[in-house]
């Protein structure tokens, strides 16, 4: 690593976390229901139309200002930790994948990180001024104090195999006497990771609104709980207005960052914790669903709960297709990064994928899925792959509305 300047140098430690990619937290048995009925009506139009957050002329998330610079009294700083790890901890070839980077400050001064990048080898050979993707960031991390940064979507080489590629951020330090310098980019020490082929996926029979699930998923759900409605307001007041695209992803990001996951043990009945205890305790990933379900219908949004053999997660009502483009431009600004969004198109319309712990953004594959490319996916005007996806190994796909 070079220091960016004969004044100020940062001593990068760096860490890279090794998430499970695969979870199995359903055991779902609903107790037997002695009424014949088996299914119950789910959603209708009229209502959904009434549940599309807005994700039109949004103003642009806003990050925090960047500090006044004085570089007549740098400051040398050290011990500066950056975290990160790739999304299902896998990088596909063509798709690529998502990084999330996250900094800890273990000086005796503030930085402020300003920008953000990962620099993959393969990148090098394209003809550009950076070799790699970036992102803005803005964040302010005190001595003590760990953040995420930003994450950030990346395309994938042409060919599988192992690849080098590295970390990079921008930063200011801040003086004794409370001013501040520039210390420059800092890269960190070069890593590989393996570049794998899209896997095969799977067809599987789906199920709507079976009583015994919708039953049990609709009475754990708690929109009005006081704990909940509070925080999803509190967490909206950053994006205030109407029911919002943005709201959402503040909600998702909260979730994903600080409810911790915990599978039940495996000896014991499937148990459904409350919101209120999951937001306090923590939980599996049908908690984790049942938790932000409840915080996004608290804002007036519409979700439904989908179950594979193995996996809970929610899809969240977006309306018609005719939306897609207008989201996409919406959570791409939010998270600041060209994100690919994935969801399910049926009769009533499109739902965004929201999973919570198999994701780490809003719109983000599900845990147990991966993107394909079909010979149709090709945009022959453009050579942009457009992706779609499916489920690498399930049998059955529940799908349960969730209503208020």
């Amino acid at each position: 690593m070079q220091s960016p300047s004969p004044y100020t140098a940062v001593t990068l430690i760096i860490i890279l976390l090794l998430l499970p990619s695969t979870l199995g937290c359903i055991s779902f048995d609903p107790e037997e229901d002695d009424d014949n009925d088996q299914y119950v009506s789910g959603f209708e139009l009229e209502f959904l139309k009434n549940s599309v957050p807005l994700m039109y002329e949004l103003n642009e998330p806003t990050i925090e200002e960047k500090p006044k610079i004085n570089s007549s009294t740098p400051k040398r700083v050290s011990n500066i930790i950056a975290i990160w790890y790739f999304e299902k901890n896998v990088i596909y070839k063509d798709f690529g994948g998502v990084i999330k980077i996250s900094i800890e400050n273990n000086w005796t001064s503030g930085i402020y990180v300003y920008r953000i990048g990962i620099l993959p080898s393969w990148y090098s050979s394209v003809p550009r001024k950076d070799a790699g993707e970036f992102a803005d960031a803005g964040v302010y991390i005190y001595p003590g104090e760990k953040k995420d940064v930003g994450i950030i979507y990346f395309s994938g080489p042409a060919k599988t195999g192992r690849y080098n590629y590295h970390i990079s951020f921008s930063a200011y330090s801040q003086n004794d006497d409370g001013s501040w310098n520039d210390c420059g980019p800092q890269d960190a020490s070069e890593k590989s990771n393996d570049v794998i082929a899209m896997p095969n996926t799977v067809e599987y029979e789906q199920h709507y609104n079976i009583k015994q699930y919708y039953k049990k998923i609709n009475s754990v759900v708690d929109p009005t709980n006081a704990r909940i409605y509070n925080l999803s307001h509190e967490l909206a007041s950053n994006y205030s207005g109407k029911y919002n695209i943005f709201q959402v992803c503040a909600l998702f990001e909260y979730v994903n960052s600080n409810i911790k996951y915990f599978s039940d043990p495996s000896n014991t009945e499937n148990y459904w914790c409350t919101p209120e205890q999951t937001l306090l305790y923590g939980g599996d990933c049908e908690d984790h669903s049942t938790l932000i379900a409840s915080l996004i219908i608290s804002l007036g949004g519409a979700v439904r709960m989908y179950m594979t053999d193995s996996h809970a997660f929610l899809g969240l009502y977006i309306g018609d297709r005719s939306n897609i483009d207008a989201l996409t431009s919406a959570i791409r600004s939010y998270y600041r990064t060209d994100l690919q969004l994935f969801y399910f198109d049926d009769d009533l319309g499109s739902w965004l994928i929201v999973d919570t712990v198999g994701s780490i953004y809003l719109g983000g594959l599900p845990l147990g899925a991966a993107p394909t490319v079909d010979n149709d996916d090709l945009d022959n005007n453009s050579g942009k792959i457009n992706m779609s996806w499916g489920f690498t190994e399930t049998e059955s796909l529940y799908i349960i509305d969730i209503k208020p």
